[in-house]
């Protein structure tokens, strides 16, 4: 039966109604004007027709489809909210008909004039093209092909060893074994956070990171050195999550909460005299001042990455302990860290020097 145009109770909008290809259709034009409402059936029945006969879905808006990705992928709380901050803006736009425009829309809807090419790919171009690229492999639209932003080489932080012992010291005590977790591991801080103790090998010296808590989807299995399993060992309880916060309660990861551990880090940093500035913000009394570090938590993982390529010489090994896909991640730390500091680092991680022990082994 085509498609008619009818009155809805309680709507001011004409509406279709009709069965094509045995799929019932009721929705609204979004038009109370009747030549409006015409055009858009013959449009729409033309369309279903059309699917119906090459074998295509009808698209459906983007915010369904934004539900449908999170529902199958079930990405990190930073995805999350870029997802959510995209579907605010184009929610109500058809899959099918999102390009370029509507990418540039969001973007000045969602950032600053001045954001970095690196934001912008994070928060807007990435999430968008995951999105469409999951609704066009259910047939819903065209493959996407957005433009990406231009983004430049940039230099990135990490601890000297004195600055990563100073840090643990100013931090508070819930604080510090993850710290030193971090530092020890390079694993990211959201992985460290979902850790549980059915997952952690004391004996053996290595956690095992399962797909589903890795930013890679795969599984990963990280070694641990004599810091990072005395820290581990001295922790209480052996059930559940591994670090808490100073309740006792496990961290929790949601799209609204940026960082669990960011207000503790940045107090540490600041009673550490690490380098940072301070920033003003709007409290319920009036206007404050708050220290914002130059490191962040994720600057944890470039430490280890650092440290690690100036003890071993050796990308190869960098990719696989630290979980990356290929060398060309790890060949950003190559000689990055100053001379001076093999012994800072082997004296931090607990472990002996890896090309002196070599040397005596071959010499042997």
């Amino acid at each position: 039966m085509p498609l008619r145009i009818t009155r809805r109770k309680g709507s001011s909008f004409f509406w279709l109604v009709g069965t094509i290809e045995g799929r019932r259709i009721r929705e609204s034009t979004g038009t109370d004007n009747p030549e409006h409402a015409e055009i858009k059936r013959a449009a729409r029945e033309a369309e279903l027709f059309k699917a119906a006969i090459a074998g295509i879905r009808p698209s459906i808006s983007f915010a369904k489809a934004a539900a449908s990705y999170l529902s199958a992928e079930k990405p990190g709380p930073t995805h999350i909210r870029s997802v959510n901050r995209l579907v605010s803006v184009l929610g109500s736009v058809l899959v099918r008909d999102i390009g370029q425009i509507h990418c540039d829309q969001a973007r000045r809807a969602l950032l600053k004039k001045d954001a970095k090419a690196t934001t912008i790919a994070r928060h807007v171009v990435a999430p968008l093209t995951s999105i469409l690229r999951h609704a066009s492999r259910r047939k819903y639209c065209e493959w996407p092909r957005l433009e990406w932003p231009k983004q430049e080489r940039t230099e990135f932080s990490f601890f000297l060893p004195h600055q990563a012992e100073a840090l643990i010291s100013a931090a508070s005590p819930h604080l510090q074994p993850i710290i030193i977790f971090l530092l020890c591991t390079g694993v990211r801080i959201g992985e460290a956070i979902d850790l549980e103790w059915r997952n952690v090998d004391l004996a053996g010296r290595k956690v095992i990171l399962w797909e589903g808590t890795t930013k890679s989807r795969r599984r990963r299995v990280v070694h641990l050195n004599p810091r990072a399993v005395a820290s581990l060992t001295a922790l209480p309880g052996r059930e559940g999550r591994v670090f808490r916060r100073d309740d006792g309660e496990p961290y929790m990861q949601t799209a609204s909460i940026r960082s669990p551990i960011r207000t503790a880090w940045n107090s540490a940093a600041y009673r550490a005299g690490l380098p940072g500035k301070m920033q003003d913000r709007e409290r319920n009394n009036g206007v404050g001042a708050r220290f914002q570090p130059e490191h962040t938590p994720h600057d944890c993982r470039h430490t280890y990455a650092s440290w690690h390529y100036a003890l071993h010489k050796d990308l190869l090994l960098l990719v696989r302990d630290i979980g990356w896909k290929s060398v060309v991640m790890a060949e950003r730390y190559a000689h990055v860290m100053p001379e001076g500091h093999r012994e800072a680092i082997c004296s931090f991680w607990g472990i002996s020097d890896p090309i002196l022990t070599q040397r005596k082994e071959d010499a042997a």
